[in-house]
């Protein structure tokens, strides 16, 4: 079975409940993988749906192998999501995930702020605590996975202190690190850390093969 490296550990698939990714490293061991998964759901009668897989990052017309299953042509497209994440033929979209998810945060801030989350509404230790518990997380979904430049957060932290303005009702000028201060909330790019942290160990002590 064809497989590719990652980070050290040799891989042709992702797999969680129905939802399945094959990775391959070219055309050739893809039409391989399609073949297996083909033959496996014919010997355990059940079916695939073509309509709904793509293949990313290779049209139809320039591939030098038919990738298709049941004789149906597998549609392309430059990126699609697996588990709520942007993939790109390269793997996870770093940019297009931060870009949806604190467009996302922004709607949550937006629905939250008229309910009482400002200064007029309730406390603000309550606010902080609706914040990690209703907007942070919208924002964190896939950040225990990233290690990368830490000017990659900019877009989060600056979601971040739109959430802290609104709730203590302060101007745009009102700085982010008093506020995170006098909040106790952590710069996003640390909290990731956390994350990434507590994800590795959850990892590493895991009985799953």
């Amino acid at each position: 079975m064809p497989t590719i490296g990652v980070h050290g550990v040799r891989v042709n698939r992702l797999l969680f409940a129905d939802d399945t990714g094959l990775v391959a490293g070219n055309t050739g061991n893809m039409a391989r993988l399609l073949e297996v998964c083909e033959r496996w759901s014919n010997d355990v009668g059940m079916k695939f749906a073509p309509t709904k897989c793509v293949v990313l990052g290779v049209p139809i017309d320039k591939r030098d192998r038919s990738l298709r299953m049941y004789g149906v042509d597998l549609p392309s497209e430059n990126s699609s999501l697996y588990l709520g994440l942007p993939f790109s033929r390269n793997g996870i979209d770093w940019k297009q995930l931060a870009a949806t998810r604190t467009e996302k945060a922004r709607k949550v801030i937006a629905m939250l702020a008229p309910l009482g989350f400002n200064s007029r509404g309730w406390a603000p230790a309550a606010s902080a605590r609706v914040y990690k518990a209703f907007v942070r997380p919208v924002m964190e979904y896939g950040l225990a996975l990233y290690r990368g430049s830490p000017t990659f957060f900019q877009q989060y932290e600056a979601v971040q202190r739109l959430a802290l303005r609104t709730l203590t009702s302060t101007p745009r000028n009102t700085s982010g690190a008093a506020l995170m201060r006098l909040l106790q909330i952590e710069p996003m790019r640390h909290r990731a850390e956390v994350l990434n942290f507590n994800w590795s160990a959850r990892l590493y002590t895991s009985g799953d093969a």
